[in-house]
């Protein structure tokens, strides 16, 4: 019932990356506490975030923010690596995951 809720909610788009999930894929359809449970978090509608399978997997029990500092520093060091066969893309300084997007 609580997977369903929240589905709902969210429009059955991962709340950190904005994928559209299909439901036929339902494997890959996953519910984050977003305050992870090991850190005091409840099973609670409020702490439960749609998520797709590579996000939740990445996020882990993370804080959102420390989670948030190690993606901003991988996608840093992808970019770095383009810019050094000529590419100009701009560092990333901060990241809005799509729940705070909207």
């Amino acid at each position: 019932m609580l997977k369903l809720e929240t589905l709902h909610r969210d429009k059955y788009i991962c709340q950190y990356c904005g994928e559209n999930l299909i439901l036929e894929n339902i494997e890959d359809i996953h519910l984050d506490h977003f305050v992870s449970k090991i850190n005091g978090g409840k099973n609670e509608i409020e702490n439960m975030k749609t998520s797709c399978k590579r996000c939740n997997c990445s996020k882990n029990y993370k804080d959102i923010e420390i989670w948030r500092s190690e993606l901003i520093k991988k996608f840093n060091k992808n970019i770095s690596y383009l810019n050094s066969y000529g590419f100009n893309f701009k560092i990333v300084k901060d990241y809005k995951f799509y729940f705070e997007r909207k």
